[in-house]
This record gives structure tokens, C-alpha cells and sequence, in this order.
């Protein structure tokens, strides 16, 4: 318990999170992987083995209920590699940090469930203020659409990836945009938020 927040309104998660963690560690104790191998050998599991087998909610909540300073810790990290890898200094704060995991464990759940990803939108947005500030985008572009879930993504991916992931996307919509006849494909770019020369915000 000590290692999480004190924040009375987390006990309920930090008690659920405890509980899985536990119950995780006992059914792979049973096999012969790593978590068998470091209990038996170490006494312990470390986080770096277990959070392979936890799902983008578990590690949203796991961020949630952290102490505060270690949440800062993780920000001024990825706040680093931010720096390394598009060679700019961008302090990220452990409240975006907590945006980007929100946002990507609901996005997550709509593939999952194989729902409409095209005109999904959170009903409650992240802080658009603060991270239109930190991306150089509009607020009014990160209102939890599927093009702010992507531009959320540039705070945490290396620039190589969020890279790959716009030219992805870019091919796609090249691909498909002749293919719907009864409206115009800049229709579609808009319910998924996506707004005119959306490449440039990159």
C-alpha cells in the first residue's frame, strides 16, 4: 500500500490493481516462465517482467494510483527520450502522461470490441488546453477524437514510430478516398477529427 497514492479516493483502485498483481503472480507461478523463475530464484517479481503480462487498462490504473513523485519520475523520463529523439526540449507533465494512457486504453477497447474506431469520440476529452499547448495543435483539434488519440501518441512514441504511424495512415486514406461515392472523403477525415492539411500539425 505505501507505494501508492494516499489519496483516499484511489484506495478502492490501488486495492483492485494489488489484487490483480496478485492474483497474476499466483497463476504464473504455476507455469515455467519468467515470474516462476524470479520467485524462485530472487523472492520476487520485478515490475519489468510482470507489466508484460498486464493490459493497457491495468497499466492506466497502475499510473493512476502511483505517489506522485514517481509519477513525475516516469514524465521527466519520457520527457528524455522525448528530447533524444526529436532533438527538443518539451517538458511533459505526469498529467499528460495520465491523458495518453487514458486515451489509448478507451481507443484500445473499441478495437477490441471491433466497434466503429472511425467516429469514436471520449466522452470526456483530456486537458486540451494544457497538451494543444505542449503539441502546438489547436485545442479545438483535441477534443477526443481519433486524430487527438494520434497526436497524443507523440508524446511517448519515439519519432521513428509516430513517424511510421502518420505515413501509415497517410496511404490510407490515399487508398480508400475514391471508394465512397456518395460523399466526399473529407467528410470522413472530419468525424474522425482530422482537420484540412492535417499532416502540417507533424
Amino acid at each position: 500500500m505505501k507505494n501508492f497514492s494516499s489519496n483516499p479516493k484511489h484506495l478502492k483502485t490501488v486495492l483492485k490493481l494489488i489484487a490483480t498483481l496478485s492474483s497474476l503472480i499466483s497463476k504464473k507461478a504455476e507455469g515455467t516462465g519468467p515470474v516462476k523463475h524470479y520467485l524462485d530464484n530472487h523472492g520476487g517479481v520485478p515490475l519489468w517482467v510482470l507489466v508484460g503480462y498486464l493490459t493497457i487498462g491495468n497499466i492506466s490504473y497502475f499510473y493512476l494510483v502511483l505517489d506522485d513523485s514517481l509519477k513525475e519520475l516516469i514524465a521527466k523520463d519520457f520527457s528524455q527520450e522525448y528530447k533524444k529523439s526529436y532533438n527538443q526540449h518539451l517538458q511533459i507533465p505526469k498529467n499528460s502522461i495520465e491523458d495518453v494512457l487514458k486515451s489509448i486504453n478507451l481507443f484500445r477497447n473499441v478495437c477490441a470490441h471491433e466497434e466503429r474506431l472511425y467516429c469514436f469520440k471520449l466522452n470526456r476529452p483530456p486537458r486540451s488546453r494544457h497538451n494543444s499547448n505542449l503539441l502546438n495543435i489547436p485545442s479545438q483539434n483535441l477534443q477526443g477524437s481519433l486524430f487527438s488519440m494520434v497526436a497524443l501518441l507523440k508524446l511517448v512514441l519515439l519519432k521513428k514510430e509516430h513517424k511510421n504511424l502518420l505515413g501509415d495512415l497517410a496511404k490510407l486514406f490515399k487508398q480508400y478516398q475514391q471508394s465512397f461515392p456518395s460523399l466526399q472523403f473529407n467528410q470522413i477525415l472530419t468525424v474522425m477529427g482530422f482537420p484540412k492539411k492535417w499532416e502540417t500539425y507533424f
